[in-house]
């Protein structure tokens, strides 16, 4: 929460500067989330074995 706290003062110190940072930084930090999502989701439907049940977690045979 602290550091919740601090980002925000110096963010808002950065913005009355006019500093390019303050908007460059948050805006890297956001493209750069999506893109590590999007290949994390890329990846793992990449690998996935779309034709075997076991990774669904469905019985060939039901319990009886």
């Amino acid at each position: 929460m602290a550091g919740s706290a601090l980002a925000l003062l110096l963010f808002l110190v950065g913005a009355m500067k006019r500093s390019y940072a303050v908007i460059a930084i948050p805006v890297f930090a956001i493209v750069a989330v999506g893109s590590a999502l999007g290949f994390w989701v890329g990846y793992t439907m990449a690998v996935q074995d779309w034709d075997d049940p076991a990774d669904f977690g469905v019985d060939d045979e039901p319990d009886v």
